[in-house]
């Protein structure tokens, strides 16, 4: 009996530790993702703010899932961030914004028209 206590104390642990690690991450990522202009011509600009520092990975996806760029990866301050995505050699087409702060992630479609 009591190695099955310590089993679900242990359970009971993960599951709290998890929850914590989750709302932090979600606290950390203010998330706000945005692009514009939207439809662009090839150059955009991808913003978001933090609501605390976080390691972060910003990067843009094409129509099938392959990443065509990474805007910035690491860590940043609390704050707002915008970095410059140029695709003028890019097709025109949808693609999509891809924010991950802590195993959260968010995305923003935007379109590049010629």
């Amino acid at each position: 009996e009591g190695s099955e206590a310590e089993a679900t104390e242990s359970e009971a642990a993960e599951a709290e530790a998890a929850e914590a690690e989750a709302a932090e991450a979600e606290a950390a990522a203010g998330g706000r993702l945005a692009v514009y202009p939207n439809p662009s011509g090839g150059r955009s600009t991808v913003g978001f703010t933090l609501d605390a520092p976080a390691a972060v990975r910003l990067s843009v996806l094409d129509e099938l899932g392959r990443e065509v760029a990474v805007l910035v990866e690491g860590a940043l301050p609390a704050g707002g961030h915008a970095y410059p995505f140029v695709g003028a050699d890019l097709p025109a087409g949808l693609y999509l914004a891809r924010l991950e702060v802590g195993g959260r992630v968010e995305t923003h479609r935007f379109s590049v028209v010629r």
